[in-house]
């Protein structure tokens, strides 16, 4: 079994666009049986509203993983309580783009609710955005939520100085997308033994059969690689 834990739907602009008929193509044509969908960065109402659609779509497609899409900075309470209590799998959030600390105590309620829900939490990550998402902020929020499974998107953010720090939480999980190559998840899970990868794309912004080859060439044994493409991710979704 093969899930894409991160996989974009909509449209941003004439190049960062993808529909769903897109993705299911790429799925079909890379063997992929399931995969993480949630929209593109937009203001709060339009990504709910968007969430939504894609919830809906989920109901009649059983290969979409519905993940809500927010702004921290607007949502309330109430309306994400009734958000979550609506099936979407997991929560996706991105630090940089709606302008938010990640780890910041006044965004701590939101994890909270995920934590209880038993939800995972998908962050965006770079090294590049220090004020807002480099990847110990994720790390923090993984150490102080320890009931919460936590996603580093974009493979340790591009910071491999972290990697022997994020084997101390076994809540942490951080997906493959885009950064680095076939070797050095080769060294992640053999030198270091980090477990927690999951196969992400990124699409559209990558391919996912390159993601998949990423993982399929990196001369890992089966279990290992199982883990990666769908065993963690199955461990964590409520699927």
């Amino acid at each position: 079994m093969i899930i894409d834990f991160h996989c974009h739907v909509g449209k941003l602009s004439e190049e960062e666009k993808l529909s769903f008929e897109e993705l299911k193509k790429s799925m079909d044509r890379f063997n992929i049986d399931k995969s993480v969908v949630f929209v593109f960065s937009n203001d709060h109402e339009t990504m709910v509203k968007e969430s939504i659609e894609i919830l809906d779509k989920s109901k009649t497609e059983d290969w979409i993983i519905p993940f809500l899409r927010i702004d921290p900075n607007f949502v309330k309470k109430e309306e994400l309580n009734k958000l979550l209590d609506m099936d979407f799998k997991g929560l996706k959030l991105h630090p940089f783009m709606q302008k938010f600390v990640a780890d910041d105590e006044k965004y701590f309620w939101i994890y909270e609710m995920c934590e209880k829900r038993n939800l995972p939490v998908l962050i965006h990550s770079s090294v590049k955005d220090k004020n807002y998402s480099e990847p110990m902020k994720i790390i923090n929020i993984a150490k102080k939520f320890s009931r919460l499974n936590v996603v580093m998107a974009h493979f340790f953010g591009g910071d491999y100085n972290i990697i022997e720090e994020s084997v101390k939480y076994p809540n942490l999980y951080v997906d493959t997308s885009v950064n680095s190559g076939s070797l050095r998840r080769y060294i992640v899970v053999k030198k270091y033994g980090f477990k927690n990868l999951i196969l992400a794309s990124d699409i559209p912004y990558d391919s996912q059969g390159v993601s998949i080859m990423k993982i399929t060439e990196a001369g890992l044994n089966k279990d290992d690689e199982d883990k990666i493409l769908s065993g963690n991710a199955l461990k964590i979704l409520n699927i």
